[in-house]
């Protein structure tokens, strides 16, 4: 089987939203670890049409499409679980979950407001 040129492993990410920009900027900083897995994958033959789980992370990749398989190599969970203390502090501190620009404050809720307001109309 021909070895994969290096020109031809991409992002698959694209640049159409700030989120797509980001992973393929993380994509472009751990290049060389992804094309190294991507070629090992490649070559050992261990992907099947269907899919397969990943060694690594135990994630299950539902696709043997090539965009799909460099999207999961670029993921923050099979970075993390491949690299550890390698990675970047930035990609570190990544935790999935609700992220603080979405919690509310617990003080006043929306809720609150809203029965405060339909119940002082019956009280007239």
């Amino acid at each position: 089987m021909d070895e994969i040129p290096d020109h031809a492993i991409q992002s698959p990410f694209g640049i159409g939203t700030p989120g797509r920009i980001k992973q393929t900027e993380r994509f472009n900083k751990y290049r060389t670890y992804i094309v190294d897995w991507y070629r090992e994958l490649y070559n050992s033959h261990s992907i099947s049409t269907r899919g397969f789980t990943c060694a690594v992370c135990d994630s299950y990749i539902s696709s043997a499409k090539s965009g799909k398989i460099l999207a999961h190599l670029a993921s923050l969970k099979h970075l993390q679980a491949a690299l550890g203390d390698k990675l970047e502090e930035s990609d570190q501190r990544y935790r999935p979950g609700v992220s603080s620009e979405h919690t509310v404050d617990s003080a006043t809720t929306p809720v609150e407001t809203v029965v405060a307001d339909v119940s002082s109309g019956f009280g007239e």
